[in-house]
């Protein structure tokens, strides 16, 4: 019954771009509010505020670190098949979980050669402080540790569907796909699907188990 739900889901969001608009509601840099969660990017991207529950706090990009599997070596110009990579900054777009108030943001780790590498993190508010939760893409290999996951790459927006997280990543040539995690025993979700939305050169925006691609 899920397989049959998502393929539904899927072959709506690749209807048009009214229904991608729809399930990824834009968030500007200047920042965004829902409910009680109010979150502000800074203009260099390098800095993020969160209020929540009239508690304010700053937390810093480069303070996000996750482990990338089989992802560029920026340094090296070779894909590793291991680094643990720490945030350069925030992009832009972000989503708040209409249920739960946690935030969902996008952060670039590195980029070179037209090539970005991504990821997502959720954080859930606690008083004047934080946890944060790493949003896993799966892969060929098994993920070791929550800690762990296969990079995105050019994020596109961020957003929530109902308390689903969708993620909207692309390449240089003009790919896209969007990434559907839903809700599970930890705040950043479980991996459930992924689709294209535009193929231009390869598919390597999907993981290679996606249901739909």
């Amino acid at each position: 019954m899920k397989k049959v739900f998502w393929m539904t889901m899927a072959a709506g969001l690749v209807a048009g771009a009214g229904a991608i608009a729809l399930a990824l509601p834009q968030m500007s840099i200047a920042g965004g509010q829902r409910g009680g969660t109010r979150v502000r990017i800074s203009e260099d991207g390098t800095q993020l505020r969160l209020t929540s529950e009239g508690r304010s706090q700053t937390i810093s990009a480069n303070s996000m670190n996750v482990r990338v599997l089989d992802g560029v070596n920026c340094e090296r110009l070779q894909i590793e098949p291991e680094q643990t990579l720490n945030g350069q900054r925030f992009h832009p777009s972000f989503g708040i979980d209409p249920q739960t108030g946690n935030v969902a943001v996008g952060v670039i780790l590195q980029e070179c050669v037209e090539t970005q590498l991504s990821a997502v993190f959720v954080i859930d508010p606690q008083g004047g402080g934080h946890a944060l939760y790493r949003v896993q893409v799966p892969g060929e290999r098994v993920l070791q540790d929550e800690f762990t996951t296969y990079p995105m790459r050019d994020l596109i927006n961020i957003g929530y569907l109902g308390n689903d997280l969708l993620v909207k990543h692309g390449d240089a040539s003009g790919s896209a796909a969007i990434m559907v995690f839903t809700p599970s025993g930890t705040p950043a979700g479980q991996y459930a699907g992924c689709v294209y939305t535009a193929i231009e050169e390869g598919r390597g925006l999907c993981p290679p188990d996606s249901v739909a691609n």
